[in-house]
């Protein structure tokens, strides 16, 4: 395996977290600062999940080259590979294309 055969860093690295605070709940960001003060863990824990998965999104996308034409776009995932125009149009390739088939029965 070569040099440049690496995995990009997974989504979800900096992580939020929920602080106990006497009565309250914080939630912090992976920089420690406060984002929300909350009374029952719940809700904490509702607001921490929804950061977290709003940051994991953020982090998946990225410019990947377009299969089709190879043009760079932004990606919104690993699952994102052509670019909106290939897409949309009638000329992108078709599945056989992309991975043909073997010839064994599945």
């Amino acid at each position: 395996m070569g040099a440049d055969n690496f995995m990009f860093a997974r989504p979800g690295r900096g992580r939020w977290r929920i602080v106990e605070k006497g009565d309250v709940f914080e939630v912090r960001d992976p920089d420690r600062n406060i984002h929300g003060t909350y009374a029952t863990r719940n809700a904490a824990q509702a607001a921490c999940g929804h950061a977290q998965r709003r940051d994991d999104e953020r982090a998946r996308r990225i410019v990947r080259p377009c299969l089709c034409c190879g043009q760079p776009f932004r990606s919104e995932g690993i699952h994102n590979r052509l670019c909106s125009r290939c897409r949309t149009s009638e000329e992108g390739l078709l599945p056989h294309a992309i991975a043909p088939r073997s010839g064994r029965p599945r």
